[in-house]
C-alpha cells in the first residue's frame, strides 16, 4: 500500500489573511508580488519598521509572522504570532467591542492560532499544535480544516481515537468554499493550463490548493516542483522532491529528479564561472518535450561552440529523454574544458546512475564531493544538496552490494543532521543486509521517532529485524501498528 501522508494541510498564505478590523495599509506602500503580498523579500523589513512605530499593532505582528513562516523561520514566526495573540486575546477578554468588531477579532485571533499551530507542527511540537488548534476551533467552530489538521496532530502523537473523532466532526461540517468547492483534479487541470501559458507563478496557488485537498497528490507535488525549477527556486523544488520521496521512498525516478535538482541548486549557489562571457539567451525549456529541448540546444551550441552552459543544459535534456550515453558525452566535453567543475561531476554521476553504471557513478559522486564539499560546507542551503550527493553515492554502493561502504555515507549525513529519518531508515536497511539486526532495529527506531510519513513502512522493516532476533512478540506489535497506519 502506498505511504500515507500525515503532513499538515497547508493553507496558502493568500487564504490565511486576517479580516481587517480597520483598513490595511495601501497597496502602494506594502511590498507586493502577484497574489502573495506577504511572502516577498522585504516583507519582514517593512513590518519591522511599522512595528517599531506601533509595537502593539496585532495586525503587523501577524503579517510579519506570516512572512517568517513562509520563509520557514518558524521560531521568529511563533514569536510574532505570540504577540498578535496576546493583543487580540486581550481585546476579546475586555469585551468592549460591538458584535461586528468582536466577530472580526475572533476570526483574526483564530487565524493567529492556526498559523502558530502550523509552525509548531513543522518543528514537531505536536502538543502545542493541538492546544492552538483547539483554541482556534473554540473561536471558529465551523471551520473544518482546523479539525482535520488537529486530527493529523493527534495521529502524530499516537492518539488515533481522538484523530478519528476530529475527522468525523470535519466530515459533518459544510466544506469551505475557498477550496473544497473545487476538486483536486480540477485544480490540477487549472495549474496545467497556467503552465501551458507560461504563467508558472499563477500555477503555484492551484497546486497548493490541490495539495490541501489531497495531501498525497504526487502529480501536484511534481507539477509544483517543475514550476519552482523553471522559476529558479531550486531549493523549494528540492523540498517538494523530498516530500515525494517520503510518500514513495523507493521510487528511483524521483531520486534521480532530486539529484538533478540538487545539481541545479548547487550550480546557482555560487557565482557562475562564465558570468563574464557574452550574454547567452537560453531557449524556454518548460514541459517534458525533451527531444525538442535537445534540438533547440543543439542549434544554440552551433552558435556558441563548447559553451559549457549549453552543454550542461543539453546533457540534462538528454537525461530527461533517457539518452544517458549522449548526456554523458556532453558532460565529458564539459570536464575536458574544466576538469575541476564539481557540478559537471555531479551531473555525470546522475547520468551514470541512470545508465546503471553504478561504479562510475560512485567515482563521479566522489569527485563532486571533493570539488564542492569544502567550498560549500556550512551553508544551510547547500548542505541539503551535499546530502543528496551522499544519498546518491550510498544508493550506488547499495546497488553494488557494498552495504558497509553505504553505511559510511549515511553516517556522514547523520552527522550533519542527526534526526534525518531517511538516512536512518536506509542505514538500517544496510545493517539488516549485513546481518547486524540490533543496529538495524536501533536505526529503524530512531527513524520512526522522527518520521511521520513513512513510519508504517519502517515499522514493517523493523518487524523483520525483530523476527531475525527472535523477538516475535515485538515483530507482531510493529506489524499491527503498521497495519493501523495503512501499511
Amino acid at each position: 500500500m502506498a505511504a500515507r501522508s500525515y503532513a499538515l494541510l497547508y493553507v496558502p498564505l493568500w487564504m490565511m489573511l486576517p479580516v481587517w478590523a480597520s483598513e490595511p495599509p495601501s497597496a502602494t506602500s506594502v511590498p507586493t508580488t502577484h497574489r502573495f503580498p506577504l511572502a516577498v523579500e522585504g516583507g519582514v523589513d517593512y513590518y519591522s519598521k511599522e512595528i517599531a512605530v506601533d509595537p502593539s499593532n496585532d495586525e503587523y505582528h501577524h503579517r510579519r509572522g506570516l512572512c517568517y513562516m513562509d520563509s520557514r523561520q518558524y521560531s521568529q514566526a511563533v514569536a510574532d504570532f505570540d504577540m498578535a495573540i496576546k493583543f487580540r486575546d486581550r481585546v476579546l477578554e475586555g469585551g468592549t467591542l460591538g458584535s461586528v468588531d468582536t466577530e472580526k477579532t475572533k476570526l483574526n485571533t483564530a487565524f493567529s492560532y492556526q498559523n502558530r499551530a502550523y509552525c509548531y507542527l513543522m518543528v514537531r511540537n505536536y502538543a502545542k499544535a493541538v492546544a492552538d488548534l483547539s483554541r482556534a476551533i473554540s473561536l471558529r467552530p465551523d471551520y473544518r480544516m482546523n479539525y482535520m489538521n488537529r486530527a493529523k496532530a493527534y495521529e502524530l502523537m499516537g492518539k488515533p481515537a481522538l484523530a478519528m473523532q476530529d475527522r468525523k466532526t470535519a466530515a459533518a461540517l459544510k466544506p469551505e468554499k475557498t477550496l473544497d468547492s473545487v476538486d483536486s483534479n480540477t485544480l490540477l487541470s487549472m495549474a496545467f493550463q497556467s503552465e501551458q501559458q507560461n504563467a508558472f507563478e499563477q500555477a503555484i496557488p492551484f497546486y497548493n490548493a490541490a495539495l490541501q485537498l489531497k495531501p498525497e497528490f504526487l502529480q501536484a507535488y511534481s507539477g509544483r516542483a517543475r514550476c519552482y525549477k523553471i522559476m529558479g527556486q531550486f531549493n523549494r523544488a528540492l523540498d517538494d522532491y523530498n516530500h515525494m520521496l517520503r510518500l514513495a521512498p523507493h521510487d528511483k525516478r524521483l531520486r534521480e529528479e532530486q539529484l538533478k535538482t540538487s545539481q541545479l541548486a548547487l550550480q546557482y549557489a555560487t557565482a557562475d564561472k562564465q558570468a563574464s562571457r557574452a550574454p547567452l539567451v537560453m531557449p524556454s525549456l518548460s514541459g517534458n518535450n525533451f527531444g525538442h529541448h535537445v534540438d533547440q540546444l543543439t542549434v544554440l551550441l552551433k552558435q556558441h561552440p563548447a559553451d559549457v552552459r549549453v552543454l550542461k543544459a543539453r546533457a540534462s535534456a538528454y537525461q530527461g529523454a533517457g539518452k544517458f550515453d549522449k548526456g554523458i558525452s556532453d558532460m565529458n566535453q564539459v570536464l575536458a574544458i574544466d576538469p575541476n567543475d564539481g557540478y559537471a561531476y555531479l551531473g555525470r554521476a546522475v547520468l551514470y546512475k541512470g545508465h546503471r553504471d553504478f561504479a562510475k557513478a560512485v567515482d563521479d559522486f566522489t569527485d563532486a564531493w571533493k570539488h564542492l564539499g569544502d567550498t560549500l560546507w556550512g551553508s544551510a542551503t547547500t548542505i541539503g544538496a551535499l546530502q543528496s550527493i551522499l544519498f546518491g553515492r550510498a544508493s550506488c554502493h547499495t546497488d553494488l552490494g557494498r552495504y558497509h561502504i553505504a553505511v559510511e555515507d549515511y553516517d556522514r549525513i547523520i552527522r550533519m543532521e542527526p534526526d534525518n529519518e531517511e538516512a536512518l531508515r536506509l542505514r538500517g536497511d544496510c545493517f539488516y543486509k549485513l546481518g547486524d539486526y540490533e543496529k538495524a532495529v536501533a536505526d529503524y527506531s530512531k527513524s520512526i521517532a522522527n518520521d511521520s510519513v513513512s513510519a508504517g513502512s519502517t515499522m514493517r522493516a523493523r518487524a523483520k529485524a525483530f523476527d531475525k532476533l527472535g523477538k516475535s512478540d515485538l515483530a507482531a506489535i510493529d506489524r499491527e501498528n503498521a497495519r493501523k497506519l495503512g501499511f
